[in-house]
């Protein structure tokens, strides 16, 4: 089945250039390594065209009977650093789907892979990293483990949407991480500073000096150089006495091209915890574009990755007991992330509290049986695995049923299908 490309394809927008310290995969100059596997139910094609930097290949992928995926593959051969992070560009005209890498060691059997759910694909060119600790073994018979050897890889468009259009892909590096040292203390930078008011005061550590911008400076800004690309956490902001002005937190590896990770519209002041779950980069900016009494800074500190890992949350009740203790939301787990939630459990707890209607001892007993629901699935997956390997695609068919996954038919290679009609 043939699928069109766009009928005017979009002029690419000079893209971020991705951070090649480490080893380049492919360039994308060159397409024949690669192969595109459709489900039964989807359009799927793969097509040369203007890129990042030179060529890239598009995926023009149509969902006709709106489920599915569509799956490009390429041999590799290579081994894993003790810890990496996967990086390439990326655009793509086409509703919110699951974006998915694969990894898939050398008997071809045992996948590990890391999906971003719901992924609202950017229309100008981004690059997305995928580090080691993100990635999650997804089947096989190995059962787990660590995946050392790559023999295949493969980026995956899955339904969440559906709909039709294209992606565009270049640039996949693999980049080898060395361990965090202890961070140094960052270089603070500023658009303009007070007399005895300078940009270090914001980083070091003192509660009583400051940073604040200069009289007519209405767009002030304070930038950190960490030294290095880091992961983060967030930033903590201690404001100077008044209240500020609506703001945002930009994220860059080269102090060139900035990010916007967050805005913030309004403030009491005092200190500011902004979440950044998930970001990386080398250098943090603070800006107020719209500022005509300048801003104040006490004190602003970059929080390392582990500042916001946790999703857990505990609600107290008056009396100091524990009325909720779970997760936040859905948007971020094990081997996933959301574009944003589909279900805020905190919320919902809050609301039940505040409500007279929450049973902790319903919330204890349906704890319980989500355990207990896990600890019976490992050995339906597990034999899953084992007909995979042996190729016995109504067996896996029906451990999915029985693990009661809405697929109706399993195919070669891992993949699964509609039942053919």
């Amino acid at each position: 089945m043939h699928v069109a490309p766009p009928s005017h394809p979009p002029r690419a927008e000079p893209a971020p250039k991705p951070f090649l310290s480490g080893r380049l995969l492919d360039d994308f100059e060159d397409l024949s390594r690669w192969s595109v596997h459709p489900a039964d139910g989807v359009a799927a094609a793969i097509a040369s065209d203007s890129g990042a930097h030179g060529r890239a290949m598009r995926l023009d992928v149509h969902f006709t009977r709106g489920t599915g995926y569509a799956v490009v593959r390429r041999a590799l051969d290579i081994d894993l650093p003790p810890d990496y992070a996967f990086r390439f560009a990326l655009r793509g005209e086409l509703p919110a789907n699951n974006l998915e890498l694969k990894l898939v060691d050398s008997s071809g059997a045992n996948v590990w892979w890391y999906v971003r759910r719901d992924f609202a694909f950017p229309r100008a060119w981004s690059v997305l990293t995928t580090r080691k600790r993100q990635i999650g073994f997804a089947w096989g018979p190995a059962g787990g483990g660590e995946l050392r050897h790559v023999a295949f890889l493969e980026l995956a468009v899955s339904t969440g949407e559906g709909g039709a259009g294209s992606v565009w892909i270049d640039d996949l590096t693999l980049e080898r991480l060395e361990p965090d040292s202890t961070p140094q203390l960052p270089r603070a930078t500023a658009s303009s500073s007070r007399p005895g008011e300078s940009p270090a005061n914001a980083v070091d550590g003192d509660s009583v000096t400051s940073w604040a911008s200069a009289p007519g400076d209405s767009s002030p800004w304070i930038a950190l150089d960490l030294g290095r690309t880091r992961e983060l956490g967030g930033v903590l902001i201690d404001w100077g006495p008044r209240r500020p002005p609506p703001y945002r937190i930009s994220l860059s590896r080269d102090s060139v091209e900035w990010t916007v990770a967050r805005v913030v519209p309004r403030s009491n002041g005092g200190r500011d915890p902004i979440d950044l779950p998930e970001s990386e980069a080398r250098h943090v900016r603070l800006s107020a574009p719209h500022a005509p009494d300048g801003i104040a800074v006490r004190g602003i500190t970059v929080e390392p990755y582990e500042w916001s890992r946790t999703p857990e949350a505990f609600l107290l009740d008056r009396t100091g007991a524990i009325r909720y203790q779970g997760r936040i939301d859905d948007q971020f787990g094990i081997g996933y992330k959301r574009a944003k939630a589909t279900r805020r459990d905190l919320a919902i707890a809050i609301e039940e509290v505040l409500a007279g209607k929450f049973d902790i001892k319903k919330a204890a007993e349906e704890s319980a049986l989500r355990e207990k629901n896990e600890v019976k699935m490992r050995p339906i997956w597990t034999a899953f695995s084992r007909a995979m390997q042996n190729k016995d695609w109504d067996s896996a068919t029906a451990k999915l049923s029985e693990a009661q996954v809405p697929v109706r038919h399993v195919g070669s290679a891992g993949c699964l299908y509609r039942r053919r009609t």
